[in-house]
């Protein structure tokens, strides 16, 4: 996977032809379908997640509104209330049919075109969980204000990355597809083995004290750059310890809370 590892998120969002009849509900809606004598075209939606690693115990809590609502003559939907949403094991969202008695895929259907009047674009917000509720049976949220090292991007905002953990797309009438790509980034390391004389009890100054250590790594003086120069490298010394230059260049720890004398 590299450095960075992409897991892509497919929006398929199919268009349906209606003939004067929308399934308009509620507030949300462009408006009743009592006075329309015409044909209109509206778009369904449906998700799904395409990627190698097994999303069956994950879920996502989706939502999705128009940015501006459609006028009311439209017989179509201005928004998608938030919902918490499965995964099968391939990244596509499913629900429970309680009529079937079974999983069955998701589908937002009747939504409102983006070229429908006023003209306006779809705002759709995700949030991707470790178990398939949400949260509610004990998972955590990976993306958005619990980012966990993975934040999705619509794949046109993928450079400019200026809309995470949302996508503001046009949907037009008909099909329209668009991916999101959840970006996540890797760990490295490398080991460097250095080799350290422990020459405390060398040192009757540092002994006596109690708790000082002092080791000698092979670092030298260099009177050219007026340092003390470790051929091996020493990196990463905890703050306790430092190579001292007025000490043979040795290393040299110091316990911060000193043992009391008595």
């Amino acid at each position: 996977m590299g450095m960075k590892g992409w897991l892509v998120r497919s929006f398929a969002i199919v268009g349906a032809l209606a003939v004067s009849a929308c399934g308009g509900s509620d507030g949300s809606d462009g408006g009743s379908i009592d006075d329309m004598s015409s044909t209109t075209e509206f778009a369904s939606a449906e998700f799904s997640l395409q990627l190698s690693p097994d999303f069956s115990s994950n879920s996502v809590k989706l939502k999705g509104k128009r940015i501006k609502n459609a006028d009311k003559k439209y017989p179509c939907k201005n928004e998608i209330p938030e919902a918490c949403y499965a995964f099968d094991a391939y990244g596509g969202l499913i629900e429970w049919d309680n009529h079937s008695k079974s999983w069955k895929e998701v589908k937002f259907e009747d939504l409102c075109p983006s070229d429908n009047a006023p003209e306006a674009d779809w705002k759709f917000e995700f949030t991707l969980y470790t178990d398939d509720k949400c949260g509610r049976s004990g998972g955590e949220a990976l993306n958005g204000a619990h980012d966990k090292n993975f934040t999705c991007f619509d794949s046109k905002d993928l450079f400019d990355q200026r809309h995470p953990n949302m996508s503001i797309d046009e949907l037009r009438r008909g099909k329209n597809k668009n991916e999101i790509v959840c970006v996540t980034q890797n760990a490295s390391k490398t080991f460097d083995f250095d080799v350290c004389v422990d020459e405390t009890d060398s040192y009757s100054h540092y002994a006596s004290y109690g708790g000082e250590k002092v080791f000698d790594c092979g670092c030298k003086w260099d009177e050219y750059d007026q340092k003390c120069n470790c051929p091996q490298g020493i990196h990463g010394l905890p703050s306790e310890c430092s190579i001292d230059p007025y000490d043979y260049c040795n290393v040299v720890c110091e316990p911060k809370h000193p043992p009391v004398k008595k």
